[in-house]
Protein backbone atom coordinates (compact mmCIF):
# COMPACT_ATOMS: atom_id res chain seq x y z
CA UNK A 1 0.00 0.00 0.00
CA UNK A 2 2.85 2.41 0.86
CA UNK A 3 4.46 1.73 -2.53
CA UNK A 4 1.18 2.57 -4.26
CA UNK A 5 0.88 5.88 -2.38
CA UNK A 6 4.46 6.87 -3.19
CA UNK A 7 3.99 5.99 -6.84
CA UNK A 8 0.77 8.04 -7.03
CA UNK A 9 2.45 11.06 -5.42
CA UNK A 10 5.32 10.88 -7.91
CA UNK A 11 2.89 10.81 -10.83
CA UNK A 12 0.99 13.79 -9.44
CA UNK A 13 4.16 15.77 -8.84
CA UNK A 14 5.29 15.17 -12.43
CA UNK A 15 1.89 16.30 -13.72
CA UNK A 16 2.04 19.54 -11.73
CA UNK A 17 5.29 20.51 -13.45
CA UNK A 18 4.28 19.44 -16.95
CA UNK A 19 4.84 22.34 -19.32
CA UNK A 20 5.32 23.37 -22.94
CA UNK A 21 8.72 25.06 -23.26
CA UNK A 22 9.02 26.52 -26.75
CA UNK A 23 12.39 26.66 -28.49
CA UNK A 24 13.35 29.90 -30.23
CA UNK A 25 15.02 30.10 -33.64
CA UNK A 26 16.41 33.29 -35.16
CA UNK A 27 15.62 33.44 -38.90
CA UNK A 28 17.54 36.68 -39.44
CA UNK A 29 16.96 40.03 -41.13
CA UNK A 30 16.27 41.25 -44.62
CA UNK A 31 19.41 42.70 -46.22
CA UNK A 32 18.18 46.26 -45.71
CA UNK A 33 17.31 45.58 -42.06
CA UNK A 34 13.66 46.44 -42.52
CA UNK A 35 12.31 43.04 -41.48
CA UNK A 36 13.20 40.38 -38.91
CA UNK A 37 11.75 36.87 -38.53
CA UNK A 38 11.76 34.11 -35.94
CA UNK A 39 10.03 30.81 -35.21
CA UNK A 40 9.23 29.03 -31.96
CA UNK A 41 8.24 25.39 -31.66
CA UNK A 42 7.46 22.62 -29.18
CA UNK A 43 6.01 19.13 -28.85
CA UNK A 44 2.86 19.83 -26.83
CA UNK A 45 2.90 18.09 -23.48
CA UNK A 46 -0.77 17.21 -23.29
CA UNK A 47 -1.40 15.95 -26.83
CA UNK A 48 2.06 15.06 -28.07
CA UNK A 49 1.32 17.10 -31.21
CA UNK A 50 4.09 19.29 -32.70
CA UNK A 51 3.35 23.01 -32.71
CA UNK A 52 5.17 25.91 -34.37
CA UNK A 53 4.58 29.64 -34.68
CA UNK A 54 6.42 32.05 -36.97
CA UNK A 55 6.43 35.82 -37.26
CA UNK A 56 7.86 38.47 -39.56
CA UNK A 57 8.35 41.83 -37.82
CA UNK A 58 8.61 45.33 -39.27
CA UNK A 59 11.66 46.46 -37.25
CA UNK A 60 11.06 50.23 -37.30
CA UNK A 61 7.40 49.90 -36.38
CA UNK A 62 7.91 47.00 -33.92
CA UNK A 63 4.89 45.42 -35.53
CA UNK A 64 4.05 41.95 -36.82
CA UNK A 65 3.38 41.84 -40.56
CA UNK A 66 3.14 38.05 -40.91
CA UNK A 67 1.96 35.51 -38.33
CA UNK A 68 1.33 31.79 -38.77
CA UNK A 69 0.64 29.06 -36.21
CA UNK A 70 0.56 25.35 -37.03
CA UNK A 71 -0.39 22.35 -34.89
CA UNK A 72 -0.05 18.98 -36.60
CA UNK A 73 -2.63 16.72 -34.98
CA UNK A 74 -0.52 13.59 -35.25
CA UNK A 75 1.57 12.44 -32.31
CA UNK A 76 3.91 10.64 -34.73
CA UNK A 77 4.76 13.88 -36.55
CA UNK A 78 8.01 15.67 -35.75
CA UNK A 79 8.62 19.17 -34.44
CA UNK A 80 10.64 19.87 -37.60
CA UNK A 81 7.61 19.10 -39.76
CA UNK A 82 5.60 21.78 -37.93
CA UNK A 83 8.46 24.27 -38.29
CA UNK A 84 8.76 23.50 -42.02
CA UNK A 85 5.04 24.15 -42.52
CA UNK A 86 5.24 27.49 -40.71
CA UNK A 87 8.32 28.54 -42.68
CA UNK A 88 6.49 27.81 -45.93
CA UNK A 89 3.46 29.81 -44.78
CA UNK A 90 5.22 32.95 -43.55
CA UNK A 91 7.33 33.00 -46.74
CA UNK A 92 10.17 34.99 -45.17
CA UNK A 93 11.93 35.27 -48.55
CA UNK A 94 9.06 37.50 -49.71
CA UNK A 95 10.38 40.00 -47.15
CA UNK A 96 14.00 39.53 -48.23
CA UNK A 97 14.91 37.22 -45.33
CA UNK A 98 17.09 34.42 -46.69
CA UNK A 99 19.21 33.38 -43.71
CA UNK A 100 22.31 35.33 -44.75
CA UNK A 101 21.84 38.30 -42.40
CA UNK A 102 21.58 36.82 -38.91
CA UNK A 103 22.67 39.91 -37.00
CA UNK A 104 25.23 40.22 -34.21
CA UNK A 105 24.51 38.63 -30.84
CA UNK A 106 25.19 41.27 -28.18
CA UNK A 107 23.79 39.30 -25.24
CA UNK A 108 22.25 35.84 -24.76
CA UNK A 109 20.92 33.42 -22.17
CA UNK A 110 20.86 29.88 -23.47
CA UNK A 111 17.74 27.76 -22.99
CA UNK A 112 19.86 25.45 -20.81
CA UNK A 113 20.73 28.31 -18.42
CA UNK A 114 18.82 27.56 -15.21
CA UNK A 115 20.00 30.57 -13.21
CA UNK A 116 17.33 33.04 -12.02
CA UNK A 117 15.41 34.86 -14.75
CA UNK A 118 16.44 38.42 -15.51
CA UNK A 119 14.49 41.42 -16.74
CA UNK A 120 17.68 43.39 -17.40
CA UNK A 121 20.62 42.99 -19.76
CA UNK A 122 23.71 45.17 -19.91
CA UNK A 123 26.01 44.95 -22.91
CA UNK A 124 28.17 46.87 -25.38
CA UNK A 125 28.06 47.07 -29.15
CA UNK A 126 31.89 47.23 -29.18
CA UNK A 127 33.91 44.16 -28.27
CA UNK A 128 36.48 44.95 -25.58
CA UNK A 129 37.57 43.85 -22.12
CA UNK A 130 36.42 45.60 -18.97
CA UNK A 131 38.73 48.09 -17.26
CA UNK A 132 41.04 50.82 -18.45
CA UNK A 133 40.06 52.54 -21.67
CA UNK A 134 37.12 50.16 -22.24
CA UNK A 135 35.15 52.28 -19.76
CA UNK A 136 34.62 54.85 -22.53
CA UNK A 137 33.10 52.38 -25.00
CA UNK A 138 29.35 52.61 -25.51
CA UNK A 139 27.38 50.56 -23.00
CA UNK A 140 23.67 49.87 -23.17
CA UNK A 141 21.01 48.43 -20.89
CA UNK A 142 17.70 46.82 -21.76
CA UNK A 143 15.12 46.65 -19.00
CA UNK A 144 11.64 45.11 -18.72
CA UNK A 145 9.12 46.57 -16.30
CA UNK A 146 5.95 44.60 -15.63
CA UNK A 147 2.67 46.14 -14.52
CA UNK A 148 -0.85 44.88 -14.04
CA UNK A 149 -3.02 44.64 -17.16
CA UNK A 150 -6.75 45.37 -17.28
CA UNK A 151 -8.80 42.38 -16.18
CA UNK A 152 -9.59 40.11 -19.16
CA UNK A 153 -13.18 39.12 -19.90
CA UNK A 154 -12.43 35.62 -18.68
CA UNK A 155 -10.50 35.12 -15.44
CA UNK A 156 -6.95 33.91 -15.90
CA UNK A 157 -6.57 30.24 -15.07
CA UNK A 158 -3.96 29.23 -12.51
CA UNK A 159 -4.24 32.24 -10.21
CA UNK A 160 -1.86 34.53 -12.12
CA UNK A 161 -2.89 38.03 -13.18
CA UNK A 162 -2.20 39.23 -16.71
CA UNK A 163 0.77 41.61 -17.02
CA UNK A 164 1.77 44.32 -19.50
CA UNK A 165 5.33 45.49 -20.07
CA UNK A 166 7.49 48.45 -20.87
CA UNK A 167 10.81 47.56 -22.51
CA UNK A 168 13.34 50.38 -22.50
CA UNK A 169 16.87 50.86 -23.86
CA UNK A 170 19.22 53.15 -21.93
CA UNK A 171 22.54 54.52 -23.17
CA UNK A 172 24.66 54.41 -20.03
CA UNK A 173 27.15 56.96 -21.37
CA UNK A 174 24.60 59.72 -21.95
CA UNK A 175 21.96 58.31 -19.57
CA UNK A 176 19.39 58.74 -22.35
CA UNK A 177 16.47 56.34 -22.41
CA UNK A 178 14.27 55.16 -25.25
CA UNK A 179 11.12 53.09 -24.73
CA UNK A 180 10.97 50.43 -27.44
CA UNK A 181 7.60 49.08 -26.33
CA UNK A 182 4.98 50.38 -23.93
CA UNK A 183 1.93 48.14 -23.70
CA UNK A 184 -1.38 49.94 -23.26
CA UNK A 185 -3.29 46.70 -23.67
CA UNK A 186 -2.55 43.00 -23.80
CA UNK A 187 -3.06 41.43 -27.25
CA UNK A 188 -5.08 38.23 -27.51
CA UNK A 189 -1.89 36.22 -28.03
CA UNK A 190 -0.63 37.33 -24.58
CA UNK A 191 -3.79 37.18 -22.49
CA UNK A 192 -2.92 35.98 -18.97
CA UNK A 193 0.83 36.32 -19.62
CA UNK A 194 3.31 37.03 -16.83
CA UNK A 195 6.92 36.31 -15.86
CA UNK A 196 8.59 38.21 -18.72
CA UNK A 197 12.37 37.83 -19.07
CA UNK A 198 15.09 38.72 -21.55
CA UNK A 199 16.73 35.86 -23.46
CA UNK A 200 18.70 37.37 -26.36
CA UNK A 201 19.71 40.72 -27.85
CA UNK A 202 20.61 41.04 -31.55
CA UNK A 203 21.72 44.01 -33.61
CA UNK A 204 21.83 44.66 -37.35
CA UNK A 205 22.48 47.92 -39.20
CA UNK A 206 21.92 49.91 -36.02
CA UNK A 207 18.65 48.15 -35.14
CA UNK A 208 18.06 46.08 -32.03
CA UNK A 209 15.94 42.96 -31.52
CA UNK A 210 15.20 41.77 -27.98
CA UNK A 211 13.95 38.21 -27.60
CA UNK A 212 11.59 38.04 -24.61
CA UNK A 213 10.25 34.88 -22.97
CA UNK A 214 7.02 34.93 -20.97
CA UNK A 215 4.74 32.51 -19.15
CA UNK A 216 1.13 31.56 -19.77
CA UNK A 217 -0.79 28.83 -17.98
CA UNK A 218 -0.98 25.72 -20.14
CA UNK A 219 -2.16 22.12 -19.94
CA UNK A 220 -0.86 21.31 -16.44
CA UNK A 221 1.54 24.11 -15.63
CA UNK A 222 3.18 27.25 -17.03
CA UNK A 223 4.06 27.34 -20.73
CA UNK A 224 7.17 29.21 -21.96
CA UNK A 225 6.51 31.40 -25.00
CA UNK A 226 8.49 33.98 -27.00
CA UNK A 227 7.93 37.43 -28.42
CA UNK A 228 10.34 40.03 -29.80
CA UNK A 229 10.63 43.78 -29.35
CA UNK A 230 12.44 45.74 -32.05
CA UNK A 231 13.80 49.23 -32.58
CA UNK A 232 15.42 50.85 -35.62
CA UNK A 233 18.39 53.22 -35.24
CA UNK A 234 18.69 52.17 -31.61
CA UNK A 235 22.43 51.41 -31.50
CA UNK A 236 25.11 53.74 -32.90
Amino acid sequence: MKKLIVSTLLMLSQAVFATDANSYKNLGFSADGRYYAFVQSVIQDGSGFPSAMGQVIDVARNQTVEYKHVVIQDDMATEKSAVDQVLAQINARHYGIDGRNMGDTLWIRLETDLSPATKQAEFSNVYNVEGGSSSVWPKLRLNITERAAPKPEQECFGGEDSKMITLSLTDLQSNSRRDLQVDNRVPASRQCAWGYQLRQVLSYKGSVVASVRYLTFGFEGPDYNYMVVTGANAIH
